[in-house]
Parts: structure tokens; sequence; C-alpha cells
């Protein structure tokens, strides 16, 4: 009569006849209620042996299933493997539907046969949740995703996009809840709303309410608009609110990290932050990328000792520079000079080896970054990991590493040209109709020159009417358009988001110089407009040469 029940699937069914559950209690093979994981199946019994095929699905009686209205109609059809994709969509009756039983018979022998043979390797009870996962994604074919035996597969971004979708879905429930938000203060509004006990519970679809005020405590309420389903300008503009105006990062080359707050850890907000980023994961299946490698690195193992921090991954330049030259020293008298200058804080991190020689610099500036980086904000890194725990996503993450995609900022070292320099400095002109607005675009068009001359090295051909000296034809031979982004900004990268404050060129006139200076507190590139910058002649392009060359920037 079909398939005999294994000891184990036989005790069970004694098992649920003696409790009073619900309509017999759980079923052999199968584990968990009614609700949330109803009908997953076990592949492996309580003692190690093979289950055979789950009684309900044979034996006639009160053990009886049908499909709820999620899965009839389409769903049915389209869904082969069902009882990976659809068995969330079952739940006991009265009446069996032997018809549409008979059609998922198949597939439940198939992942049970594929289960035990995974038996094996099934020996803890960790591996087993990392099977529930493999069949929860669809992905028993990839063991070797989590170290099992057999072949490993790299997992495409589409692919893993797919799993976030399917797992967006999953965890989302009914209905619809409002959050209001004033655009021009996001970050207040939106910590107020999220930080309520209701949306911490609450995992239904957002709807967003724009408001002219930014004191949601008032029942007079002035609304803008409103959005059915949060829409991707509140996305984009709860990013920007997250990690520009929460004060909660800090910006390195690599990407944010957290910046320690005792009041902000006190009050939760990095847990709340976290709720942000899940709602940001799954409901605007919108990509974190922002995080720097080695903060990642902590959220998904959530061990210090597997994380791998970096000079660039230190947010303070001044710290930056002194890691990267204890780093980069070559020789027993430059790493004493370079490890003199971290003297200030070096004796307070413990574990740093002491002295430091060429054999232990590696492991010195290991350790100092992941003390400044880590464990500095640990305790916030532990606020906001369990933050993200909301919609499942902390663990969805740590199932599945390659979702880490989602989070890593990506790590493309692009070349900084002659175009990207001039696109961000925005002239600062005069009104249209002004006397100076003419050669206000004139010095435009001569930095532009300039610019594209440094990234052509044919600066030393323009000044061949000139003597130069052995230095400053070395230096023009190493000149390059990102020494002078970063002598106008301070900055030799781009930032993750956005300069801040924006990047402008001012225009000075003063007929006694020409050399153009910088504020980089401000991000401002001063150009001297006068008859010697205005010359048809090499005199500009020479003063700029000349004031890169006295920058620190450039020594």
């Amino acid at each position: 009569m079909g398939v005999v029940p294994s000891q184990d699937a036989q005790k069970d069914q004694r098992r649920a006849c003696a409790f009073p559950r619900p309509h017999g209690g759980d079923h052999p093979g199968c584990y968990g209620g009614h609700g949330y994981r109803a009908l997953k199946l076990n592949p492996v019994g309580a003692h190690g042996r093979r289950q055979g095929m789950p009684l309900c699905l044979w034996s006639p009686g009160p053990q009886h299933f049908r499909h709820t209205w999620k899965c009839w109609g389409e769903e049915e059809r389209r869904h082969s493997e069902c009882f990976q994709g659809c068995n969330r969509h079952f739940r006991h009756t009265g009446a069996c539907r032997w018809k549409i039983a008979g059609k998922h018979l198949e597939h439940i022998q198939v992942i049970i046969k594929g289960a035990a043979s995974l038996h094996s390797v099934l020996e803890s009870g960790e591996e087993k949740d990392r099977a529930w996962w493999r069949r929860q994604v669809g992905i028993v074919k990839m063991p070797g995703l989590w170290g099992l035996v057999g072949p490993s597969k790299t997992i495409s971004k589409e692919e893993l996009t797919e799993l976030l979708e399917g797992h967006s879905k999953s965890v989302i429930t009914r209905g619809y809840h409002t959050i209001y938000i004033n655009r021009s203060d996001v970050w207040t509004t939106a910590f107020q709303q999220f930080h309520k006990v209701r949306c911490k519970r609450n995992k239904s679809t957002l709807m967003v309410t724009y408001v002219r005020s930014s004191d949601l405590t008032t029942h007079r309420i002035q609304f803008d608009d409103t959005h059915f389903g949060a829409n991707e300008e509140f996305f984009c503009r709860l990013v920007k609110a997250i990690f520009e105006d929460s004060g909660a990062f800090e910006e390195s080359p690599n990407g944010f990290i957290l910046k320690l707050n005792d009041k902000m850890l006190k009050n939760g907000v990095y847990r709340t932050i976290g709720r942000m980023m899940s709602t940001l994961i799954i409901q605007g299946l919108k990509a974190l990328a922002l995080l720097s490698p080695c903060v990642v690195d902590y959220i998904l193992t959530g061990d210090v000792l597997q994380v791998n921090a970096t000079p660039d991954d230190v947010s303070a330049s001044e710290l930056r520079g002194m890691l990267k030259k204890v780093e980069k020293s070559s020789t027993e008298r430059e790493l004493e000079d370079a490890v003199k200058r971290c003297d200030s804080w070096r004796f307070e991190v413990e574990g740093l080896p002491n002295p430091v020689n060429m054999n232990t610099k590696d492991t010195f500036v290991k350790k100092a970054a992941v003390f400044h980086v880590i464990l500095k904000s640990q305790a916030c890194l532990d606020q906001l990991i369990n933050g993200l725990s909301h919609y499942e996503v902390l663990p969805l993450f740590r199932g599945i590493p390659g979702m880490r995609i989602f989070l890593d900022f990506p790590n493309v070292k692009k070349e900084i040209t002659a175009d990207d320099v001039a696109g961000i400095l925005i002239p600062r002109y005069s009104p249209l109709g002004c006397p100076r607005r003419q050669s206000q675009e004139m010095m435009v068009i001569k930095f532009q020159e300039f610019l594209h001359s440094v990234q052509d090295m044919e600066l030393e051909e323009k000044f061949s009417s000139r003597t130069l000296t052995e230095a400053e034809k070395a230096f023009l031979e190493t000149l390059r358009p990102v020494h002078i982004l970063e002598f106008a900004t301070g900055r030799s990268t781009f930032p993750v988001l956005r300069f801040n404050p924006r990047p402008q060129m001012i225009f000075l006139y003063d007929e006694s110089t020409g050399h153009p200076k910088a504020n980089t507190s401000k991000n401002e590139l001063q150009i001297w407009v006068n008859c010697r910058t205005l010359a048809d002649s090499d005199e500009f392009d020479y003063f700029f040469v000349e004031a890169l060359m006295n920058s620190p920037v450039c020594r």
C-alpha cells in the first residue's frame, strides 16, 4: 500500500495520538504546528534512521491537508518544487484533496531521497539548520556553499537577488502600516517612526505619508502627499539619512564604519538603525553596499578574530597615515620613527606587540586597525546586529555568505581622471551680464586644459621655453589629476555618497599673485583672476604647478 513507515515514523504517530495537540499532534516526518513551517520535512529521524513517507499523504483519516488560497490556481500549476516553495501554504483539513496531493507526492519523495543521502554529514544541530536553509531557499543541490561534502558553486548576483526576493515575500505580512516623513528632516522623522514599539513588531508593507512638520507629536499634521507603499524616493532619502545625517557612521576609504556615541548607544539608536537597514533590504530590495568589509566581517561572524581590518578601514586621516607609515617602513630606522608617532595611543591598546620590529609590524598594524575600527565601537555594532534580526535578515545573510554583496562597499579602484575633477568643482560664477562673468568662464577653460595636460603628461612640453630644475622635472613625471583633487578637497578618493560640502571653484581678484589656494574644510579651490593668469601663455599652468609642489599633499 505504498511506502511503509519507518520505526521513527511509527513512534511519532503513536506519540502524536497520546498528546492533546490539534488534529492529533505533529504528523510523522514533520514538525511544527499548523502555522509557520507546518509540514516541514525532517530528513533524518530522531535516532538517525531514514524516514518513510509522511503518513498524512497515504493514510486516510483526519491528518489531511489542502492548499490555502495562496497556493491554489496559478501557483499550484507553476511550482515544480512544491515542498520547497509552497509548503508554507498547506494546512490540515477534514477533507483531503487527493487529486492535489497526488501531484506533489513525487516531489516529496525526491526531496526525502536527497536529504537521506546527506545523512552522513548532518550530525549536529547546526548542520541540520543549514540543511533547512538549503531547502528553504531552494538550493538543495549546492551543499558546498556551507562547506559540506561535494563541489561548491558560486551563486550569481541574479540568483542571490531572487533568493532575497523570495525571503522578502515570506516575511512581509499582510496589510499596511503608515509612517510619517518630513522631506526636509528625514532622519528625525524616520527615527521617531522606526523607534516606536508598534513599528518594531510590525512587518507589514510600509505606506509613506509626507508631512510638512518634523514634530509628529502634534495632532494637527499637515500632509504633503501619500504613497501607497514606500517608493524609491523614500528609500534613497533613508539611505542618506542613515549614513550622513544620523551621526552614527564615519567614512573611511573602504566604506562606512560605526562611530561610538554613548548617548546614542544608551537610547538604542544603533538598534533602530539596524531595523531601518533591514527594512531597506527587505521592503526596498536595496543593496546597502556602503559598509567597510571589515564591519561586514563582524556582522556576519560576530567574531573579532575573523575580522580583517587594514589602515584604509580607519576613518581618522591622521591615524590612518600613522599606520600606513608603519606598514610601509623598509628599514629599522624608518620603523622606529613611525612607531614613535603612535606613542600617544599604542600603549592603551591591549595585545599590541612591544617592541615593534620588522617581523611584528604587520601584526601591530592589523591589531591596531581592528581596535580602532571594531573594538572601540563593538557595543554599537552588537546593537546594530540586533536590529538586523528584523525580518530575519541576519540569519539569512549568515546562512548564505554570498549575501554580503548587499552590504560590502565595492572594492573597485578607479583612476581619477581630469573630467572627474573638473566635474565635481562647480564654478561660483557672477550673475549673467556681470563684467566679470566672461573672465571667470575663461579661467574655467584654462583650468580644464591644465587638468588634461596633467593627465596626458604634456606639461613638460608646454614649459619648453622655461629652464626647469631637476626637482620640477621629477615632480611633473608623477603629477596626476588625483593630486589636484587632494589639493582642493583634502581627499584622494571620491566619497561613498557625496562630498559635503559640495566642492566649488572660487574666483579671487588681485594683480599681485597668481598661485591658486584651497580651503579643504569647505572643499574650495580658489583661483586668481588677473592679467597674468588670463594671458595666453603658460603662466597660469606654472603658477598651479608651483602651488602643488609647495602643498603638503604632494610632498
